[in-house]
């Protein structure tokens, strides 16, 4: 039998995609294996996050990608024609799956970035900022990508070139902006700009404090003390009043609230103060005062003011203080515990 396998167009197809496939994958390979290596040399995070995040998308982008670019090549005619337009398809999902992960990977360097040393406000704004624009750019991404592969069927073309469009677009924010998405979108917009709070900042809001876990387009997640989460509208923070412990700094103050007898030695209190604090790692050595606010018909209240570099540390020192000073009064001049006085009178009885 006399034939050509390559005048064949269904042998040549798959010999090329086949082709496409070993090639792509045989280039992505040898390229992740120097990146793993120049990983474990240097230990970077950001070939870390490349590896991680971009590996699987790419090993699937590729390919596709040079099977499209080459496929008009074959001049496919017929049913086979459809396999060109699956294929780009397929390149335009693979190719928005592969922007999401890059929008992820430059939100997980600058934020890995941000974290580094000592955390201060401006790195929690900037943390904050950064994850708010990551959501934006995949929502932005979402959307054109969309349309893009819409337009590659003729059927749904008009509705993928009016999102692309400056009317298709002012239509769809003119519509969405009358939903409270939208406005919450832009509240949570606001509030990521205006550095009125931020990622890792100690809040109370409706009188419970919690740390502030992340922030979303919509909704600020607030992570409770007993591990429970507080889940508020963004638009929240904007129309009602809350207490941002860390807004200009991370580095907080607490106080101690302690009880005493009249004949407590204020002096060697202090003193008890100075052992305590001088074995503790989580004070920073900046406001350390201790003074008699105020009196009552019983005892003396004495008022310890601390402070600490976040809110963590200097909730867990005012515990560890206080526990000690309790130990110290109790255990050393007991004395200076309050106690309830009572005088005894003799009144003397007439008989009648």
């Amino acid at each position: 039998m006399d034939f050509d396998l390559f005048n064949n167009p269904h042998v040549l197809l798959w010999v090329f995609v086949a082709a496409s496939f070993a090639t792509s994958l045989l280039v992505l390979g040898l390229l992740f294996k120097l990146l793993a290596y120049l990983q474990k040399r240097r230990d970077s995070h950001l070939l870390l996050v490349i590896l991680t995040g971009l590996k699987r998308p790419l090993y699937f982008f590729i390919p596709v990608l040079m099977v499209t670019l080459f496929t008009p090549i074959l001049h496919l005619k017929g049913p086979l024609s459809l396999i060109a337009n699956g294929t780009q398809a397929l390149t335009i999902l693979f190719f928005t799956w592969l922007l999401i992960k890059f929008a992820t990977v430059f939100e997980a360097v600058f934020e890995h970035r941000c974290s580094q040393g000592v955390p201060s406000s401006r790195n929690r704004t900037m943390r904050t900022q950064i994850r708010f624009v990551g959501r934006l750019l995949i929502i932005l991404i979402l959307i054109i990508m969309v349309a893009v592969f819409l337009m590659t069927f003729d059927n749904a073309r008009r509705w993928g070139v009016g999102l692309l469009t400056s009317a298709g677009i002012a239509s769809v924010i003119i519509g969405f902006a009358a939903q409270k998405t939208l406005g919450g979108v832009l509240a949570g917009f606001q509030l990521a700009f205006n550095r009125m709070l931020r990622i890792g900042d100690g809040v109370t809001v409706e009188g419970v404090w919690g740390q502030v876990e992340e922030i979303t387009l919509t909704h600020v997640i607030i992570g409770l003390i007993d591990n429970r989460r507080l889940i508020i509208p963004v638009s929240y923070f904007m129309d009602k009043p809350y207490q941002n412990w860390t807004l200009s700094s991370s580095e907080i103050l607490s106080d101690i609230t302690l009880y005493v007898d009249y004949k407590a030695d204020i002096d060697a209190l202090r003193v008890a103060l100075d052992a305590v604090l001088a074995k503790q790692p989580l004070w920073d050595g900046r406001v350390k005062t201790l003074q008699v606010t105020d009196m009552t018909e019983k005892c003396m209240i004495v008022r310890i003011l601390l402070s600490g570099r976040t809110v963590e540390a200097v909730t867990d020192l005012c515990c560890i203080v206080r526990e000690a000073l309790v130990a110290y009064l109790y255990r050393d001049v007991p004395a200076s515990l309050p106690r309830l006085r009572s005088e005894t009178m003799t009144i003397p009885f007439s008989s009648p």
